[in-house]
């Protein structure tokens, strides 16, 4: 009976465990959803990626990405990343998509280099 009672002890651990480890923060959650918008992006130097495609192309580019959230489906795909595992309803919650993706990543914006020239010099952004 003991043993038992620790057995079913250990599986609501683990349980409460999974579920905190799934869970992104409101600050993450809050930090995603402003990157929709320009002034963000350019405040925080990030930009968001959305589809496992569109993953696949920026892991093979030179971009650094700082996170890396998928579902359960994916996850064995990136394991070699640093990745967070979530939820499909936290996905959604983070997603700027109406249907999202299995995938989002947040990437860092490459710093433009400008090239310093002699005399006069026309800058267009």
């Amino acid at each position: 009976m003991y043993k038992t009672k620790l057995n079913i002890y250990n599986k609501f651990l683990l349980l409460i465990f999974n579920f905190f480890i799934l869970m992104i923060n409101k600050n993450t959650i809050k930090l995603i959803k402003s990157l929709s918008l320009k002034k963000y992006r350019d405040k925080y130097n990030l930009f968001i990626v959305e589809g496992e495609k569109c993953i696949d192309e920026l892991l093979s580019s030179s971009y650094e990405f700082k996170s890396l959230y998928c579902t359960k489906k994916l996850i064995k795909k990136y394991a070699n990343y640093n990745v967070t595992e979530i939820t499909e309803n936290d996905l959604s919650k983070i997603s700027t998509l109406s249907k999202p993706n299995n995938i989002l990543a947040i990437v860092y914006i490459k710093q433009k280099k400008v090239k310093h020239f002699d005399g006069i010099t026309l800058v267009l952004d």
